[in-house]
């Protein structure tokens, strides 16, 4: 995984042996490199860093979504719309999984208009991801406590942008 060696040459990750996600592929599993102690001040000794390059959705951030802009007619379904927020939330679930298997874009109805688009076109909070390329980032420090901005260390190394969601790049 190209993405893997550019981040071990960086210092930032080592090899650790391959992990099974149980709901896809096999996902590659790093531990953390000498340049770690660099961006946080502690480590548990338990952290772990798994790279998705097949498809990545953010589960935690369907479940604790709390805005949804349609781009069609630019309503924001928020926490006060609560049935509408969870009509939303079931078609996240629904969508994720097509993305999931095909790896295409993924049609979102909006329950006010009824009208679709592309889900990356819709804003949501958090970020979902819905994307090619993810970092999960296990039992590390928050990267609120980072030294440097680690998301932007990051996409500057990869040359890739970068989006936070709920914990997760």
């Amino acid at each position: 995984m190209q993405v893997a060696s550019v981040l071990m040459r960086s210092g930032l990750i080592d090899p650790l042996d391959d992990v099974v996600d149980f709901t896809r592929k096999s996902v590659s599993s790093f531990a953390p490199g000498p340049r770690f102690a660099e961006f946080f001040d502690h480590k548990t000794g338990t952290e772990n860093l798994e790279i998705h390059a097949d498809g990545w959705v953010s589960d935690y951030g369907i479940v604790g979504l709390e805005m949804a802009a349609c781009p069609v007619c630019g309503t924001e379904i928020s926490i006060q719309n609560v049935q509408e927020l969870e009509l939303i939330k079931a078609e996240l679930v629904r969508a994720s999984h097509q993305f999931l298997k095909t790896g295409d874009d993924v049609l979102l109805p909006c329950p006010i208009c009824t009208g679709e688009n592309l889900i990356k076109y819709w804003q949501t909070e958090p970020h979902l991801g819905f994307c090619q390329l993810a970092f999960v980032f296990w039992n590390w420090p928050p990267v609120q406590e980072c030294r440097y901005d680690l998301v932007r260390f990051l996409g500057e190394t990869l040359k890739h942008n970068i989006v936070f969601t709920y914990g997760r790049l």
